[in-house]
């Protein structure tokens, strides 16, 4: 029997569409790939990100500790509960720690542009807080040089750890949201 030119029309629309089709199918699967791997590497250097800006801050709380390890060796042999002048010698007992506080303060200001850019508004507002605070005792102490109170460095204290506890809370609520895997 021979081919009707009806029958080869009808063929190549059949085999064109399914063409169309799989062309269609390959180019969503294609680009439906391609976003999840996308959104996959920028998700990862986000928590890679939130991780450095952990271990930058972490080094600044460690430098506030020890310089408040300092300060209270010098405080607890105060003649007085009340603020009193600090001595040329306490000054400088001061020194190593404040010089370390003070250069890890370059890592929060990294960690700082990186909170900014990641849009985790609360974790930097609790970090700031932190830094003015830390800054705050720290200027004091050196251009006063004048040793604050007991019962005021007890509230600076407190004040510093409890941000510094919102801190890490407010990241790592913004490193969990990042870690749950949205189905595409």
């Amino acid at each position: 029997m021979p081919i009707t030119e009806l029958e080869i029309i009808d063929s190549a629309v059949k085999i064109g569409l399914g063409a169309v089709i799989s062309g269609i199918v390959a180019y969503t699967t294609l680009k439906a790939t391609h976003n999840h791997e996308k959104a996959k590497e920028s998700r990862a250097h986000k928590i890679k990100t939130l991780e450095m800006i952990a271990e930058k801050c972490d080094l600044y709380f460690i430098a506030h500790s020890r310089f408040k390890g300092v300060l209270g060796g010098i405080l607890k042999d105060r003649p007085t509960e009340d603020e009193y002048p600090l001595t040329e010698d306490q000054l400088n007992r001061l020194n190593k720690s404040d010089s370390d506080l003070f250069a890890a303060r370059d890592g929060v200001q990294i960690a700082t542009s990186r909170l900014v850019l990641l849009g985790a508004n609360e974790a930097l507002k609790h970090l700031t807080k932190v830094v003015e605070n830390t800054a705050d005792l720290r200027n004091n102490l050196r251009r006063d040089k004048i040793a604050p109170s007991t019962a005021d460095l007890g509230k600076i204290d407190e004040t510093i750890r409890n941000d510094i506890g919102n801190f890490r809370q407010e990241l790592s609520k913004f490193y969990k949201a990042l870690c749950v895997v949205v189905p595409t």
